[in-house]
């Protein structure tokens, strides 16, 4: 009887010890398991906070580059990365690779971004559009059928000849020509009455701004003027048209003093060109030369040059109702667009310009 139950005790500390051991083992590889899983979820923070980081970094600076590989303690462990000028799935974009180590664990993101850019809609698609009464006379022609931006005819995709909220006086040698119901209409004197629109309401109040005359441009973002000051795309901002540069490209904002004219100049180049001032009385006058693309003026007076694109004036009372003199303005879809482009404005948060993220590998 002593002897079994010995054995019975033996046997029950035996299973005991191997039980225990395993139970331990069990528990030692929960721990590592639980050690694995928090390390990995740190590394993959750590990875894409720093990847948030250099994107933001890239935002405030979009000259910011890292060629040569950067290491950078964050958050209790550290990450390796670059960021570095690529070209991905046809597309010209900034690559960012991120590898990070959190207590020997590692986790590697590569994202690809580029600038966020907004292409802005011209709101009133027109040749000719004011908010004033308007007389246009001399050997003056405004078509508002569509063109190409180099001024070859596209058909039935135009506009209005003139487009006003007040009166419209065609006069003289003027010939108007324009689009309506998908008919063209060549231009001649006197136009035909369907391609001229006066007395017409403008959605939402005309604008008084460059910006207004956009149907997207973003509240709070980079202004004309502000962009033009960033001499990007060719832009330029003066107060003294004198020392504009030539040919024109990218946003050129001339803001003259109140009551200020530029006359007597010959025009060359292209994109978007803003004569204006805060109390509308910036006079673009005796204006000569070729452009392409948008113009926007508080007044235009006596426009003698060849322009292929589209105009808008912004003063309700000018200091004179005569917009043409001699020369065209043609209407092209295709130069408002390349203008547009030109212009992309650059949508600002937190400081300067917010990318989009086109891809996220993790």
């Amino acid at each position: 009887m002593a002897r079994f139950i010995m054995i019975l005790v033996l046997g029950a500390i035996i299973t005991y010890g191997v039980t225990s051991i395993t139970l331990n083992e069990y528990t030692s590889q929960g721990t590592q398991n639980a050690v694995d899983d928090y390390s990995y979820n740190r590394a993959r923070d750590i990875a894409n906070g720093m990847a948030d980081i250099i994107l933001m970094r890239i935002a405030n600076d979009e000259t910011y580059r890292v060629n040569s590989p950067i290491t950078q303690n964050l958050n209790d462990g550290y990450a390796t990365y670059t960021a570095e000028n690529s070209f991905f799935d046809g597309d010209s974009l900034i690559k960012i690779v991120v590898a990070a180590n959190y207590n020997g664990t590692t986790k590697s993101i590569t994202a690809y971004a580029r600038p966020l850019f907004l292409e802005l809609e011209f709101a009133m698609q027109n040749a000719v559009t004011t908010n004033s009464d308007i007389i246009v006379n001399g050997n003056f022609i405004v078509d508002g059928r569509n063109h190409t931006a180099d001024g070859v005819l596209i058909p039935q995709d135009g506009t209005y000849s003139l487009w006003s909220t007040k009166n419209i006086t065609p006069s003289g040698n003027f010939k108007g020509g324009g689009t309506f119901n998908n008919v063209d209409y060549i231009p001649k004197r006197p136009p035909n009455p369907a391609v001229i629109a006066s007395n017409q309401i403008y959605p939402g109040g005309y604008p008084t701004t460059p910006e207004g005359i956009f149907s997207n441009y973003p509240p709070g973002s980079q202004t004309l003027k502000e962009f033009a000051q960033t001499g990007e795309n060719g832009s330029q901002y003066v107060t003294n048209p004198n020392t504009l540069s030539y040919p024109l490209q990218g946003i050129t904002y001339v803001e003259l003093a109140s009551g200020g004219e530029w006359q007597d100049r010959d025009l060359s180049g292209n994109g978007m060109l803003v004569v204006h001032n805060n109390d509308l009385s910036s006079s673009l006058k005796n204006i000569g030369g070729t452009f392409t693309g948008i113009l926007i003026c508080d007044e235009l007076l006596l426009f003698k040059g060849d322009l292929i694109g589209a105009v808008m004036t912004l003063s309700p009372s000018p200091t004179t109702n005569m917009v043409g003199n001699s020369g065209s303005i043609l209407y092209s879809k295709e130069a408002i667009k390349n203008a547009n482009y030109k212009a992309k404005v650059l949508l600002y948060g937190f400081g300067k310009k917010r990318l989009h993220i086109k891809h996220w590998n993790e």
